[in-house]
Parts: structure tokens; C-alpha cells; sequence
């Protein structure tokens, strides 16, 4: 069961796909961050069609809040389904990792996989790098 947990998105406004284009025009960013509880998830929207992530640890005295990392992940998932709306195509998401928690939890069928169904998956050493389709989402869409 996931802690109830307020997740603040930086930038708060609706992408556009014109910030995404050309992201040093005036206050646009191809990058969304999530934050809750003690971590920070960067959403990486500059190489579109390729989307990527990196997660980290928020340094202080906050708690650790169980079920944030997927709690982060989906909230990220919904805003690549926006992107990919905004383009009209899908995008592929990747997740590179050596982290031996956050490999465990890309594959945990309640977490990561859920959450992105893998498509591909490679493992190389400590290294897992998994691949998703993330289509554009049909809410989305009907509001194009």
C-alpha cells in the first residue's frame, strides 16, 4: 500500500510541444522534476522520441517514504503519455541502472514492470538497461 505523498512537478504548467522543440526559448524546460518525500525524479525530454530518467536522493533529515520511488515512476509514466500526445507518436523510455535497489525494482512485477512493461530487458554485470513503448495517452488526445 503506498503512503499517501504530495509530489510536486517542476515546471507546474502543461507541456508544450513548442517548449519541447526548443527548450532555451522563455521559460520552457525539456526537463520535468518530481519530488516527494526525500527523492527527486528528472524527466529527461530532450532527444524525443527517447525518454530517460535519473532518481536521487534528496539530502537532509527527510523520512524515507515507503512506495515513493513507483509513486514517482507512475506520475513520470502519465507525463510521457502526455509528451507522446503532444507529438503524435510514441516514444521509447529507458532505464539504465547499476543500482542494485533500483534494478530490483524495474523488475518487481508490483513496481517497475507494471508500471512499464518492459519490452526489452539487458543485463550487463551490474548494468540492467529496460526498454518500454509509452504511447500517447488517450486522454491526451481527446483534448488535442
Amino acid at each position: 500500500m503506498t503512503a499517501s505523498l504530495e509530489i510536486i512537478q517542476d515546471p507546474p504548467s502543461p507541456l508544450t510541444k513548442d517548449c519541447l522543440i526548443d527548450d532555451e526559448a522563455v521559460g520552457c524546460r525539456a526537463e520535468v522534476v518530481l519530488t516527494g518525500g526525500n527523492k527527486a525524479l528528472y524527466v529527461h525530454l530532450t532527444d524525443i522520441p527517447e525518454v530517460s530518467t535519473y532518481v536521487m536522493n534528496i539530502e537532509g533529515d527527510l523520512p524515507k517514504t515507503p512506495g515513493l520511488t513507483t509513486s514517482l515512476y507512475k506520475r513520470a509514466r502519465l507525463i510521457m503519455e502526455e509528451v507522446a500526445a503532444l507529438y503524435g507518436e510514441s516514444l521509447t523510455y529507458t532505464l539504465i541502472t547499476e543500482n542494485p535497489a533500483m534494478r530490483a525494482w524495474a523488475l518487481d512485477p508490483e513496481k517497475g514492470s507494471r508500471i512499464f512493461r518492459w519490452e526489452k530487458v539487458a543485463f550487463e554485470g551490474e548494468k540492467i538497461e529496460a526498454s518500454a513503448t509509452i504511447n500517447p495517452s488517450k486522454s491526451s488526445r481527446s483534448r488535442r
